[in-house]
């Protein structure tokens, strides 16, 4: 294909599916004013990915407006802008242009239907398939050809994000991640989960002191397994265990203590993460490079961002997922749900999953977790307590 012509939409997903199928020579995207940020957007993620194409954004000239919305400021635009410069680029060879009419307004997308003749016209209707449709038109009529499933086009969760943020860093993730016996750790504490329990509430309660020294001690009120302050103290990179227990006394590194701090927050809540990953990876059979964890989503205009637990895609789909083995304290559950909410809401149209653990769901009565599934519900988030594989 010489020439492709997309309209710039604030969803731009198809547009970039179809362009990573046909790897056209040159692509043309039209981009009304209100349109510029997503147009620059989806040109530098082809830039990347198709690095052979010679890229435009087709715009408004000083004495042309181009607001896409009207029939004659559109009509003019076309006129004035689109129509020669395709003229031109056939002055001297006839080139097989197609125009990819899927986004944009109704008025716009017609009028560009109309605007030259077009080796074909293509659409992607919305929807779990990703079926481009084909068809021409031509003094006899309507012509409609085969589609075309672009269902093996692999479109990466960041090149995804990056068609609606500007920037996306996912972090380092956790060393202790790297341990050997880390995920046998993991889901002992989901299998063992009343006795890990009473390690985790001292636990807590030494970290709520913020004490500036480096080590705190809490009493134990009973009795806990030393197989499991054992198997803590196993995941840890240091010389010095970072748990000692003695005469029902448990030590532990203050939550100042900078040296162990990977390791508190592995113990806080990534190694439900990392078994929630471990999981989707090697008994869902999940390709890695469609994974992309504690990813940090930011723009120009809000450089702090928002942070992601996994960004998965799946099934030609864009999944948010927020896994917590907890909840923090003076946290909410409504604020869980729409930490979630805000984040998938500047995605596009994504799948919003909430993984918690059995652990956090016990903590609230039958009646308050109802509560909480009604209000997922509403916001089209998925809610899913996974204990074990499901």
């Amino acid at each position: 294909m010489d020439l492709y012509v997309l309209i710039v939409s604030d969803h731009n997903l198809a547009e970039l599916r179809a362009c990573l199928y046909y790897k056209p020579r040159h692509i043309w995207l039209v981009a009304s004013n209100k349109m510029q940020q997503a147009a620059q957007r989806l040109f530098d993620v082809l830039k990347k990915q198709c690095t052979e194409a010679q890229i435009e954004i087709l715009q408004a000239l000083a004495h042309v407006p181009f607001e896409g919305n009207t029939l004659q400021e559109t009509d003019a635009w076309l006129r004035q802008v689109f129509v020669p410069k395709i003229e031109l680029f056939n002055a001297h060879v006839k080139h097989p242009c197609v125009l990819n009419m899927t986004g944009g307004t109704k008025t716009l997308s017609y009028l560009l239907t109309r605007a030259y003749g077009w080796q074909e016209i293509h659409y992607q209707p919305f929807g779990n398939k990703v079926i481009l449709e084909r068809f021409c038109l031509s003094a006899q009529g309507l012509e409609i050809l085969p589609y075309i499933d672009l269902a093996n086009v692999t479109i990466s969760p960041k090149d995804n994000a990056l068609l609606y943020m500007d920037f996306v860093h996912p972090h380092s993730s956790n060393p202790i991640r790297k341990h050997a016996n880390s995920l046998q750790v993991a889901l002992s504490r989901l299998e063992h989960a009343p006795e890990w329990k009473k390690i985790t509430d001292l636990l807590e309660e030494g970290w709520q002191q913020n004490s500036t020294a480096k080590f705190v001690s809490i009493a134990c009120s009973q009795a806990i397994n030393t197989e499991f302050v054992c198997l803590l103290n196993s995941v840890n990179s240091h010389q010095h265990p970072p748990l000692n227990l003695d005469n029902n006394v448990l030590t532990m590194p203050s939550v100042n203590h900078k040296s162990f701090q990977k390791w508190r927050k592995w113990v806080s809540g990534d190694w439900y993460e990392q078994l929630i990953e471990h999981w989707l990876i090697h008994d869902y059979q999940i390709n890695p490079k469609d994974i992309l964890t504690n990813v940090q989503l930011s723009n120009t205009t809000d450089p702090q961002g928002q942070e992601s637990d996994t960004l998965l895609q799946y099934n030609n789909k864009l999944y948010v997922i927020e896994i917590k083995a907890d909840i923090p304290k003076f946290k909410t559950l409504g604020e869980m749900e729409s930490q979630l909410t805000s984040l998938s809401g500047q995605l596009g149209k994504v799948e919003n999953v909430l993984i918690v653990s059995p652990m956090l769901k016990a903590k609230y009565s039958n009646e308050q977790w109802l509560n909480f599934e009604l209000r997922c519900k509403g916001k089209n988030v998925k809610l899913l307590t996974v204990g074990t594989k499901e």
